[in-house]
């Protein structure tokens, strides 16, 4: 399959951007001392808000468990889900910046969150100078997958922005890409919101899921997504595992939430 043949695709693929993971995962006493600096742990259901787009942003989320997606809402009510947080990933306001959201977070599953206010995280700044290091690092990773995710949504048909989709949230989660047919993950997004994250129409979404089942390739059903041509689909997708962040940049082996 050709590649996108976008005029900034060798800008948005950058790897200055996208920094090199291996070195950016806080170690486990920097983890502990960051739940810690948690204020508290607060369990929500399925599609609440952890905040809203135009809200004034102070405290920190650590997602113990869960998914969580981040959308923006137009003022003609059009919905686009740019990222997912998912465990491991810190969200919501950062130190010394009181900012007004320009995004909503909205819990795809049972998610549970580690809250740390901005007092804390300067506490533990100044006990843990690598601390904010590495929270600039994290920025940089999602700006990185920012880029990808505008280069998929403008440069590639339908077809290879799911796949590519699909490779990429596979690869957050198991490190590596497919390499066998019936590798599964969990994908709890309804076909609502993989088109709201695909930009594309509810009805595309059902004909592609449809055609990439009929064709063998991959499987939905009832929140767990199931590759059933890996070769196929990592051809279809067009992803570059160099330049991509894999694991989340605090990893939560250990971590239970209480």
């Amino acid at each position: 399959m050709p590649k996108p043949s976008c005029g900034a695709q060798q800008f948005l693929q950058s790897r200055a951007i996208k920094a090199a993971e291996k070195e950016l995962v806080v170690d486990t006493p920097a983890r502990q001392s960051l739940l810690a600096a948690g204020a508290a742990t607060k369990l929500l259901r399925t599609h609440a808000e952890i905040y809203r787009q135009g809200q004034r942003l102070q405290d920190a989320f650590l997602v113990l468990a869960g998914w969580v997606a981040l959308e923006m809402t137009l003022e003609n009510a059009a919905r686009h889900i740019f990222d997912l947080a998912l465990p491991g990933d810190l969200l919501g306001g950062w130190p010394g910046h009181e900012t007004i959201s320009d995004h909503s977070a909205e819990c795809l599953t049972e998610t549970t969150l580690c809250v740390i206010s901005p007092a804390n995280l300067w506490q533990l700044g100044d006990a843990n100078r690598s601390m904010f290091a590495k929270m600039a690092d994290i920025q940089s990773i999602r700006l990185g997958r920012a880029h990808d995710h505008i280069l998929n949504i403008a440069c590639r048909p339908a077809r290879s922005r799911l796949a590519h989709f699909v490779v990429a949230v596979f690869h957050r989660l198991r490190g590596r890409l497919p390499d066998r047919d019936g590798d599964r993950m969990p994908l709890p997004l309804s076909q609502v919101q993989l088109a709201d994250a695909l930009a594309i129409t509810h009805v595309h979404t059902c004909r592609l899921l449809r055609r990439f089942r009929e064709e063998g390739i991959l499987r939905l059903s009832a929140g767990t997504l199931e590759i059933l041509d890996h070769a196929t689909l990592i051809h279809e997708a067009d992803f570059d595992p160099s330049t991509a962040a894999a694991t989340p940049i605090i990893r939560m082996e250990a971590v239970r939430a209480s």
